[in-house]
């Protein structure tokens, strides 16, 4: 249901698990409803997940950003 916390907690962990050593997260905001996380992060209007299921030319990289976290 809206508002339990699953992206506050999926962004939380992916920020945990960031900080490990040799460790690289991909997180994936698959909420086409309500893309919150796209939102948060500043990437409204960007080459996105429903972009790399709709066009087959468009390559993966286009859809892949870089945070402030390190990994």
């Amino acid at each position: 249901l809206a508002g339990e916390g699953k992206t506050f907690s999926a962004f939380n962990l992916a920020m945990s698990l960031a900080l490990e050593r040799d460790t690289n997260v991909v997180l994936i905001d698959g909420d086409v409803a309500r893309p919150t996380l796209t939102r948060v992060l500043g990437t409204e209007g960007r080459t996105g997940l429903l972009d790399l299921l709709e066009h087959q030319d468009v390559p993966l990289d286009e859809a892949l950003y870089r945070t402030d976290a390190e990994r």
